[in-house]
């Protein structure tokens, strides 16, 4: 009798033992559960920002800061200005040393794509801009991404000497020859110590007078023009402002036609006749590709009875001086100058015979800069959580399958007390 009260009495312990377990698995069942309802939202936020960043990339672009003007300024107060490519705020970096390669360190967060630096004393200083792009998601805190950093631009700040004032007048030579009977006019004159560019001017037959041209240098050639009178004035450019007029210099065009033929009398022939002039001109950039992201490009030129060849690059509309090459090769190598992202360059050859005649032949190409990674020169890269909420999800998901397999197991073994009881 004693013996069988002790096995009820060992059974009635164990059941209860099972129905405390049963209650604890329970409670860690509803605490799975909460954390995998917030794990779930981590890696799926987590995801989305791993694809967007690293699959498609950043949102949204990398902004281009333009050149700082002036530079040296004189009042230590610098504006800078970018592309706006439609970011939600932009992050201004700045090194104070000038350095192509130093460190920059974020000075303000902005909404707008410009910022005026303010008060700031003799140095040189280096700024670059990060785009920073953001998503919200109800319920969740707004995914950041950030663009690469924008190219950099330096400034040098002088306030100890004084603003620089307007160029002097320029002075213009005289034209030769005069008449001119190609209808090419090249213009010269003396340069000026603190101009920057140079503006040329031109009446028509004595009509008003116009701007025909902007050029850094000290002599420009214009091309193409008729039979007529014309007046040539210059003036001089630096970015505080311009010079007046220089003085005028005036040439007169004279084309000389070729006379019609006389029908009557065959004439004789002639024992030396005159070479064909220049005739089917070609030139292919880069063997006909429409794009380069290299300043080094190559020409492939031809023309039929040319003795010589000059070129001229016109840079986004903007035309350069014309520059004879040294040789006649119909493969040329051509260094552009340098230009911004998306430039688009035209480079027009010119072939002559020894007589004076030429023929013209142009092609485009258009410059696409690979920035690759930015230049962020070593420079600190904004904080990226990503992995850090995907590992975090995913071990909540794993600390959730586990329990539900550890309480799986022990309603098992409740189930088989319940039945020894």
């Amino acid at each position: 009798m004693a013996e069988k009260q002790g096995r009820v009495s060992s059974k009635r312990s164990t059941g209860k033992k099972y129905k405390d377990l049963d209650k604890k698995f329970k409670v860690l069942v509803v605490f799975g559960i909460i954390f995998c309802i917030a794990g779930i939202p981590m890696i799926v936020w987590g995801g989305i920002w791993a694809y967007n960043t690293y699959a498609i990339g950043a949102w949204g672009s990398t902004p281009t800061l333009e050149p700082i003007s002036p530079s040296p300024d004189y009042d230590g107060n610098i504006e800078l200005y970018w592309d706006n490519t439609g970011a939600s705020q932009y992050q201004v970096y700045r090194n104070d040393n000038g350095e192509d390669g130093g460190f920059l360190s974020i000075i303000t967060t902005v909404t707008t794509n410009t910022y005026t630096d303010c008060l700031l004393p003799t140095g040189v200083y280096k700024y670059a801009i990060i785009a920073k792009y953001g998503l919200v998601i109800p319920g969740l805190p707004t995914l950041w991404s950030y663009s690469d950093y924008s190219d950099s631009e330096f400034v040098i700040v002088d306030t100890t000497a004084p603003p620089p004032t307007p160029p002097a007048k320029p002075v213009l030579n005289s034209i030769t020859p005069n008449p001119d009977y190609d209808g090419i006019i090249q213009l010269s004159w003396g340069a000026v110590s603190t101009a920057t560019e140079y503006w040329i001017y031109r009446s028509d037959n004595g009509g008003a007078i116009n701007r025909i041209a902007t050029t850094s240098a000290t002599t420009y050639i214009n091309i193409g023009l008729p039979t007529g009178s014309f007046e040539y004035r210059i003036s001089a450019w630096n970015y505080v402002g311009g010079s007046g007029l220089s003085n005028r210099e005036n040439v007169v065009v004279n084309i000389y036609v070729l006379p019609d033929p006389d029908p009557d009398p065959d004439p004789d022939p002639d024992p030396d006749p005159d070479p064909d002039p220049p005739e089917n001109p070609s030139i292919v950039i880069n063997s006909g590709a429409g794009t380069t992201s290299s300043f080094s490009v190559s020409l492939t030129l031809s023309c039929d009875n040319a003795e010589t060849m000059s070129f001229q690059v016109s840079v986004d509309g903007v035309l350069e001086d014309w520059t004879v090459l040294e040789s006649f090769d119909f493969f040329k190598s051509l260094t552009l100058p340098d230009a911004s992202d998306g430039t688009v360059y035209e480079i027009t050859v010119k072939f002559s015979d020894n007589d004076g005649n030429y023929i013209t032949a142009s092609d485009e190409i258009t410059l696409v800069l690979d920035n690759g990674n930015g230049n962020g020169d070593g420079d600190d890269e904004p904080t990226d959580y990503t992995m850090i909420y995907v590992l975090v999800g995913v071990l909540v998901l794993l600390s959730m399958v586990a329990v539900i397999l550890i309480w799986l197991r022990k309603r098992r073994v409740i189930s088989v007390g319940k039945r020894i009881k």
